[in-house]
């Protein structure tokens, strides 16, 4: 361990000044006391979450994690191994929260947590249900005859709920305006409630995003029904798509009064989307295969694909093993050697066993701009003997 030292405890310090440095570390590092007090953290944690280090030196770790992840990370405090990992939500200074995986290292008198903010997955739609149901209720407490009507008597409680939630919200009046919008989206746009309010698309948008929003405001009125899509558009020479949400509000009477609007940012998982779909064009030969089984692994060797019809052969699972580590799925001692000796551009092979049946596994590196970004294994039947 070349950053690392012995003290008289037997314990190993870290060389923080290259720990805590960006050139050295890119993702978030987070110093913890024996009693998971926050002694420092690093400055990507600071800009993510706004905080100095005098706004938490010494405050539990536990403080600024979300209630319900709580326990997740207090099982990873007490667990007995030196090495843990999870992904809990930490609240930002300003009160809304964010995602993070960390691998959380355990010492004799302290704790170091290594980690990378994530994106939530949007599929799950808990936000929009949440929101839906408050705003259903307003409106059937009231009988409004247009959203607006709502928006004026409740707007600081609305405000106070949904600048919690990490995606965009929006709401319009029966004249497709906009009355209400949540804090990341005047994050995301740049504008003002000030900016937004009573205006509409046209006023506010590119035509080319104008043109899509009103095309499906128009779709979700017709309907009468939520619709969701997704949104791509090129601004300032990135590309970005957005998973869009939208759904009609209507009154008692059964009468149109507004339109409650949902999107988030879904680039990132869209292009690892796309990269996996030249992982398989890539290596179709071997998914057309009978015994074959295909998997990308990540630079944490964690599955992000699995393919091919030997997977069910040796009782796995696509859904089951997303996301699982290497070292989950059988046992060898040196298989993270083995990729890391793949990261650094060459080809290698082991023989194991998965299940009982013996398996010639061969781990090739992907490249993407002359870097490895990951892992191909090939899994196949073999007659050798681990």
């Amino acid at each position: 361990m070349k950053k690392c030292k012995m003290n008289k405890r037997g314990d190993y310090m870290f060389d923080t000044n290259y720990m805590f440095d960006e050139n050295n570390f890119s993702g978030v590092v987070i110093l913890l006391d024996k009693n998971s007090n926050i002694i420092r953290f690093n400055e990507k944690f600071g800009r993510l979450q706004g905080y100095q280090e005098s706004d938490l030196y010494m405050t539990p770790f536990v403080d600024i994690i979300v209630p319900e992840d709580k326990s997740l990370f207090l099982e990873s405090s007490f667990n007995m191994e030196q090495s843990y990992d999870f992904t809990i939500q930490c609240y930002h200074k300003q009160g809304a929260f964010r995602y993070f995986s960390f691998n959380m290292v355990n010492f004799k008198e302290y704790s170091i947590l290594f980690g990378k903010m994530i994106k939530k997955q949007f599929n799950n739609y808990e936000y929009i249900d949440e929101t839906l149901n408050y705003l259903q209720n307003a409106i059937n407490n009231l009988d409004a005859e247009d959203i607006s009507d709502i928006i004026i008597r409740d707007d600081k409680n609305m405000s106070m709920i949904l600048d919690l939630f990490p995606i965009d919200i929006w709401v319009k009046d029966r004249f497709n305006r906009y009355v209400f919008v949540n804090n990341v989206f005047k994050i995301h746009t740049g504008h003002s409630i000030d900016d937004v309010y009573l205006r509409d698309d046209f006023q506010l948008f590119s035509k080319e995003i104008a043109k899509e929003f009103t095309s499906s405001d128009k779709e979700a009125i017709e309907k009468g029904t939520k619709i969701n899509y997704t949104f791509y558009s090129s601004i300032n020479k990135l590309y970005n798509w957005t998973e869009v949400t939208k759904i009609p509000l209507y009154n008692t009477k059964k009468e149109y009064i507004g339109l409650l609007g949902f999107s988030a940012d879904i680039t990132e998982s869209k292009s690892v989307e796309e990269k996996l779909k030249s992982v398989v064009n890539k290596y179709s030969f071997a998914l057309n295969k009978t015994n074959v089984l295909v998997m990308e692994l990540n630079l944490e060797y964690k599955v992000i694909f699995s393919g091919g019809k030997l997977i069910t052969k040796l009782g796995l699972n696509n859904k089951k093993i997303s996301q699982t580590h290497i070292d989950e799925l059988f046992q060898y001692k040196n298989v993270k050697n083995l990729i890391d000796l793949s990261l650094n551009g060459r080809v290698n092979t082991i023989y194991t066993e998965i299940n009982n049946q013996s398996i010639k596994i061969e781990f090739h590196p992907n490249y993407e701009k002359n870097e490895v970004v990951s892992i191909i294994a090939i899994f196949e039947p073999s007659e050798v003997k681990k």
